[in-house]
């Protein structure tokens, strides 16, 4: 008796499921930019279903601005206190409360386009994305650094990162 084995690929694309998104922020004593990031998300086109901002205790200045914030925006914003220092520790506490099927991070310096959110959600309609980068543009005293550079963030296919 043989045994035929069949690879039955199914041509039928699966049903959507609903995107949503959360938005990580951690911040550390950088209130003013905070805020100026808080007021970039809300211009989103393509608005978060969650914002988490991850803050220190001992940075009573953001947590003070961000209670004052909260009041006067339409953000699902949530705030978490981080008590072990450390970028990854404040990205990992956000990572932990982020209910959403995508997940952004970005920094508390940084100013989203009005399409951040919505370009990158437009990427996971391919079943074969599994993570959505960018660029970085970094100004300095209004000025934009011109770092051209040909690789970034590359992912081999073994998983190591290049540029």
């Amino acid at each position: 008796m043989s045994v035929k084995f069949v690879n039955k690929v199914s041509a039928k694309v699966p049903e959507q499921v609903k995107q949503s998104v959360s938005v990580v922020v951690p911040t550390y004593y950088r209130p003013e930019d905070l805020v100026l990031c808080l007021k970039a998300l809300e211009a989103q086109r393509r608005m978060p279903d969650q914002v988490i901002v991850t803050v220190r205790p001992e940075d009573a200045v953001s947590v003070e601005r961000l209670a004052l914030f909260k009041e006067n925006t339409g953000l699902p914003l949530q705030v978490v206190l981080v008590e072990t220092p450390g970028l990854v520790a404040a990205l990992n506490a956000g990572l932990k409360k982020a209910e959403g099927t995508i997940v952004c991070f970005t920094d508390d310096d940084a100013r989203p386009h009005p399409d951040w959110l919505e370009r990158i959600v437009q990427h996971y309609s391919d079943p074969q994305v599994g993570a959505v980068g960018g660029r970085d543009m970094v100004y300095t005293g209004g000025q934009l650094e011109d770092g051209l550079v040909t690789r970034v963030g590359k992912l081999n296919w073994f998983g190591r990162r290049t540029g």
